[in-house]
């Protein structure tokens, strides 16, 4: 059954991590071309490939590879006494990983289209597997037998070992640096580009790891783009796999609907975390403990030490906190001398830097030291540093609980886990003690450290608690155990360097505090800060001293309805391109700062009772005008036909009055230097920001807009005794008194919005004043009208407010 109102979401396409729906990757909230023959629903009963007596155990899911050459061919299995095959829909490289597992071949698997048709039955359909399940039966997919597939569609599988060495998935980046570059990948003897979509963090994760640079890296989305073939589209990878040709992708390879200016780069020159095998890290300590030793690097497959040339503290810093080990590091110069090539020399990091190779020093390889030169670094004791643990997924303050032992990252077992022990490790991440555990994360590798953990809850870290003797356990990583640190997210942002409710924002993110720059940065970003830090106010931009270490945030975008800032888009967390003089500052207001502001209040009912279509040829000069200022849907061939022979041109306009009053304890004032001087009109706007319009159709489609900048502000109308300040139109001297009110009259420019050329049906026109909320309010709840109407083509019907009170 069809729903009915607004259509919040379209392109949703979550990677099944996510904690949310809001957290998946899909078009901003309310963004979309559907119709509600479209809306989607859920069953969330047994899993549809479920029978009445579902297979479970390997035994009981036979399967095979039919064909002439070991461990490669047709996919088959054995259901209800009878081999059938398995259609090639949506069966990706995933389900490729599960039947080679099941088939005890220890391979991720390549998925094969082409292997020759089977014949009798046809049992799966739809097969979208994970990639942890132990058989292909236990994989999302049609019930047995139910197909719209023909044999010829019949899916193979090749997992032969060598299918997944590097030699066979090469990959470069190119066009770049030693480290960072458009990613290219060699398929089919040939070189050709990632696009863009979709790919995040973890796929960049993969592509770093698989080059030997550890295990993180940024997604680059201005790289200069390729040539040639584009190889992969809608890259999905959960970060276990050991090439990017094994991550879930469009199939077959070099199916997509990108251009070259959709080519994803990656830069791995600011690994944070290292690999869990010594061969995929950047940095090690060697020759030491876990926490301490010989400094060495790798570089071009090869490790070499570090100089003690210049190297200071500030330097040790960075090595730890890109070990992951915390960020507080000393330098150690009698350290066991090393063989091998010396590869960093004079290094002089700032010490905001996330990567030792973003620091100032030689041109690598360069040097004039000898090994007895070699420096060392000490990231202090472990047990009770919040780089012992993180949490890893995607999701800030919440993931798979890893711990850090013998310089090797490892999981925790979920047996006896419980809130007292999600609440040790969310103080000891500096999230606040409130934790919730999860039981539901992705499965992680290596090693299991942790079991049967039972905290009391007064414990400072999660190794003081009682547990089993580290790396003693009886579980397998189908038992990780996840924790949420969110249940306080107000602990995962602060303001820092100012007063109690303004400074600088710094956000948390795996135990280590981080600035966010002030690309994008705006008012409805600064209202979700604020009201995360329980003020209910709002507040405004300020400027703050420049922080230092991570940027964690950059392009954040909020709608300002998000319940907390790592809800909004953004970057993913650690891309940037900015600089610490770039970070943001806030004000948030207190009660008694927000009872002294003004608060307009838009006339709802004036707007709804004065719209009405002006049909009317419009001059030459005043469509110049008001296209200037943003108030006319026109085209370029039309602007310049009004240009070029001087023509007047019809519009169908929307017109209407509004009434702003000011219904606040303070009066309502632009910036004396705010006011822009326009050549067209010939007069200044006090107020480039007073108004914005917008029409959308019964889809919620945008179908116009329109804006309003203030000639005069001022004072037209007063009540309750209220006197007039301002009323006169001289630049600087503009504004609206307390208990006062200006109207805009519909014979106004641009108190209007153009709907030439839109079809008769149903639409509703938002009117917002003060729309960018540059002028502090103690309230915007008044500011914002809708008035739903049916157009005809020349006229209007049936107006009706719509979501507001009428007033």
């Amino acid at each position: 059954m069809s729903g009915s109102g607004r259509i919040w979401l379209d392109d949703m396409r979550c990677r099944g991590t996510e904690s949310n729906l809001f957290s998946c990757p899909g078009v901003v909230p309310g963004s979309h071309n559907c119709g509600h023959s479209e809306d989607v629903g859920v069953s969330c009963g047994p899993e549809p490939t479920q029978t009445t007596e579902p297979p479970t155990r390997m035994s009981n899911t036979r399967i095979r590879l039919a064909g002439d050459t070991p461990n490669t061919g047709r996919v088959e299995v054995f259901y209800n006494g009878v081999w059938g095959t398995v259609c090639d829909d949506n069966f990706g490289s995933q389900s490729a990983r599960v039947v080679c597992n099941q088939l005890g071949l220890n391979s991720a698997g390549r998925v094969l289209t082409n292997v020759p048709a089977g014949s009798g039955r046809i049992w799966l359909d739809n097969v979208a597997c994970r990639g942890s399940e132990d058989n292909l039966f236990a994989c999302m997919g049609n019930n047995p037998g139910v197909n719209d597939c023909s044999h010829i569609e019949d899916v193979g599988v090749d997992c032969r070992s060598s299918t997944t060495d590097v030699t066979d998935t090469r990959i470069r980046l190119a066009g770049g640096g030693d480290r960072h570059g458009r990613v290219e990948v060699f398929y089919n003897g040939e070189w050709g580009t990632v696009c863009d979509d979709w790919f995040g963090p973890v796929d960049a994760g993969v592509v770093c790891s698989q080059l030997g640079f550890g295990n993180q890296g940024y997604v680059l989305n201005n790289v200069t783009g390729g040539t040639g073939r584009i190889w992969m589209d809608d890259v999905g990878c959960r970060g276990t796999e050991s090439n990017l040709l094994s991550c879930p992708a469009n199939l077959p390879l070099g199916t997509h609907n990108c251009a070259h200016f959709e080519d994803v780069g990656v830069d791995c020159r600011v690994s944070a975390t290292p690999s869990p095998t010594p061969g995929g890290t950047s940095m090690r300590l060697a020759g030491g403990t876990a926490r301490s030793g010989r400094l060495e690097v790798l570089y071009n497959g090869e490790w070499g030490t570090v100089c003690d040339d210049s190297f200071s503290s500030t330097d040790a810093n960075v090595v730890c906190r890109q070990l992951g080990l915390g960020s507080s590091g000393t330098p150690l110069t009698d350290v066991v001398a090393g063989s091998g090539r010396i590869l960093l020399d004079n290094v002089e990091c700032r010490g905001s830097e996330s990567s030792i190779f973003s620091c100032p020093a030689n041109p690598i390889g360069e040097h004039n030291c000898v090994h007895s030169e070699d420096v060392g670094v000490d990231c202090g004791s472990a047990g009770s540093r919040t780089s012992d643990i993180r949490l890893a997924g995607s999701t800030p303050g919440t993931g798979r609980l890893e711990v850090f032992h013998q310089g090797e990252w490892g999981t925790v077992c979920d047996d006896s886990f419980g809130t007292n022990d999600a609440n040790v490790a969310c103080q000891q991440l500096g999230y606040g003690r409130s934790g919730t555990v999860l039981t539901s994360v992705p499965d992680g590798t290596g090693r299991i450290w942790l079991d049967d953990v039972e905290c009391t809850g007064s414990e400072s870290n999660l190794f003081s608690c009682p547990a089993a003797a580290i790396g003693s356990h009886n579980c397998g990583h189908h038992e990780d155990v996840g924790i949420d640190c969110r249940g306080t997210d107000n602990t995962m942002i602060r303001l820092a360097g100012g007063t109690a409710n303004s400074g600088r924002l710094e956000v948390l993110y795996n135990g280590i505090w981080g600035t966010v720059c002030d690309d994008s940065f705006s008012v409805m970003d600064v209202e979700v800060v604020c009201r995360q830090l329980r003020y209910a106010h709002g507040g405004r931009l300020i400027h703050v001293p420049a922080g230092s270490g991570q940027i964690w945030l950059d392009d954040v975008e909020c709608t300002g309805t998000e319940a907390d800032l790592f809800r909004c888009p953004a970057n993913p967390i650690g891309s940037h391109n900015c600089q610490h003089h770039e970070d943001v500052g806030i004000e948030c207001y207190t009660s008694s700062q927000a009872s002294g502001l003004p608060d307009l209040k838009l006339g709802r009912m004036e707007l709804q009772n004065t719209m009405e279509m002006d049909v009317s040829f419009l001059k030459a000069s005043k469509v110049k005008c008001s296209a200037d200022e943003g108030c006319l849907n026109l085209t370029a061939a039309e602007l310049r036909h009004v240009q070029n022979t001087g023509a007047s041109l019809q519009r169908h306009l929307l017109r209407f009055s509004t009434f702003t009053s000011n219904v606040g304890k303070a009066d309502f004032r632009p910036a004396s230097n705010a006011a822009v001087y326009h050549q067209c009109h010939n007069h200044f706007h006090s107020f480039e920001d007073y108004a914005s319009y917008e029409l959308r159709d019964a889809r919620g489609i945008s179908r116009g807009h329109g804006h309003k900048a203030s000639y005069c502000l001022r004072d037209t109308e007063c009540t309750n005794g209220a006197r007039r300040q301002y009323d006169n139109c001289s630049p600087g001297n503009q504004g609206i008194s307390v208990g006062c009110g200006d109207r805009y009259g519909a014979s106004l420019d641009c108190q209007w919005v153009d709907m030439t050329g839109l079809p008769a049906g149903q639409y509703t026109l938002t009117v917002t004043i003060n729309p960018t909320r540059s002028i502090a309010e103690e309230s915007y709840d008044n500011n914002m009208a809708t008035v739903q109407f049916f157009y005809t083509g020349n006229s209007l019907h049936s107006k009706m407010l719509v979501g507001h009170a009428a007033g």
